[in-house]
């Protein structure tokens, strides 16, 4: 008799998951324990949630209802436009960093260093906002900083002195050239041996010379510069500050106004920036370094919070070998303070510091300076 089987197969049931996919207790409870002030907001900027960081940083107590507050209800009055360009820039790109001042509960102003990040549906229409912020004004923050300062205080009169000593042997080597150069008939082997060691001790005095200039403490006062020559004098200390596996670009425009900041403090801003974007290409790459005259008028507010005018901008771009840079990742611990002296460089001629990193795109600090007159300095050589 033939036999039939009937196979049936058996279903298996997943396992429950350990935790429910986006549960917003679960996702609460680990916001809690985030140093750093965390708030999201609904699309008009309502906001909906606020970890313990962010309540205490705006002195909110913890049972607080969040409802009819909004994110321009934590913004001190001076913020507001800020924070209007902010969103736009944020709604065009998907983020915008920079410095705020918010308003506590109890009516205290309160500094802060913030992300705001505009988040979308699946159909990409605006969903809501996030925002993270961590406070400037700290004590602790404070005295890190005023430490590292005088960490760096130290670093730059021992260089300012040793500078001076290499500079008195470097007078002594060239005086001692040019006397042997007398001695010796021109087209002579020896002759063209003594002019290679003479142009070399050249190049490295005006390399001190530059050295004693960045260790100075004090900028001296603002006297017009052109802001092509002071990048074409710093050249060769650039391609020193680079590693070999990174490559140096120069875009500098023909012709450009002159701008109120003093030539040896802008070679030391540019010098810094160079020197933060060069960590930015661990594996190496590019270095681009442009600069523009660019006409800044209200309806660019969207892009970069600054009053209308004429500005010159001179910007240092990274963009990693073979593909584009990530996100922003750690950054060193110095990074900070040293944008901070750039930011006090620019500010101090009424201009504006600008950084963009976005995945895709290459890194950038961008120096906003305004004209110091009508004027057109002279185009560079070459």
């Amino acid at each position: 008799m033939p036999l039939s089987l009937t196979v049936t197969p058996r279903r298996r049931t997943p396992p429950a998951p350990l935790v429910a996919a986006h549960d917003p207790v679960q996702v609460r409870g680990a916001l809690d324990h985030v140093s750093d002030a965390v708030l999201t907001a609904d699309a008009a900027g309502c906001l909906r949630s606020a970890n313990a960081a962010a309540r205490a940083l705006l002195a909110l107590p913890p049972d607080a209802p969040l409802e009819g507050r909004t994110l321009d209800d934590a913004l001190a009055p001076e913020a507001h436009s800020v924070f209007l360009g902010a969103r736009e820039h944020a709604r065009e790109v998907g983020a915008w960093t920079g410095d705020l001042v918010l308003r506590r509960a109890n009516g205290e102003d309160c500094p802060v260093a913030l992300t705001l990040i505009a988040q979308r549906d699946a159909t990409g229409l605006p969903a809501g906002w996030a925002v993270v912020a961590r406070e400037l004004a700290s004590p602790v923050r404070l005295r890190a900083v005023d430490a590292q300062a005088r960490r760096y205080e130290g670093v730059g009169r021992l260089a300012s002195g040793v500078a001076h000593d290499f500079q008195n042997l470097l007078a002594a080597t060239l005086a001692s050239s040019e006397h042997l150069l007398a001695r010796f008939p021109a087209g002579s082997a020896e002759r063209g041996d003594l002019e290679a060691i003479r142009s070399a001790t050249e190049r490295s005095a005006r390399l001190v010379t530059q050295l004693l200039g960045y260790a100075r403490r004090a900028l001296d006062a603002p006297r017009a510069c052109d802001i092509n020559q002071s990048v074409r004098h710093v050249e060769d200390l650039l391609a020193r500050v680079l590693t070999p596996s990174i490559a140096l670009e120069l875009d500098l425009a023909p012709v450009l106004p002159l701008i109120p900041v003093e030539r040896t403090a802008l070679e030391q801003g540019l010098l810094t920036l160079a020197v933060v974007v060069r960590d930015a290409l661990p594996t190496g790459g590019l270095m681009a370094i442009r600069t523009d005259e660019v006409v800044h008028a209200p309806a660019d507010l969207s892009r970069l919070v600054a009053p209308p005018g004429r500005y010159v901008a001179l910007s240092v771009s990274a963009r990693r070998a073979g593909a584009a840079p990530p996100a922003p990742g750690r950054r060193r611990d110095d990074t900070g303070l040293a944008l901070a002296s750039v930011t006090a460089l620019v500010v101090q001629a009424g201009g504006f510091l600008w950084g963009e990193s976005l995945p895709g795109r290459e890194v950038t600090y961008t120096l906003w300076i305004p004209r110091a007159d009508d004027d057109p300095a002279t185009p560079p050589p070459g």
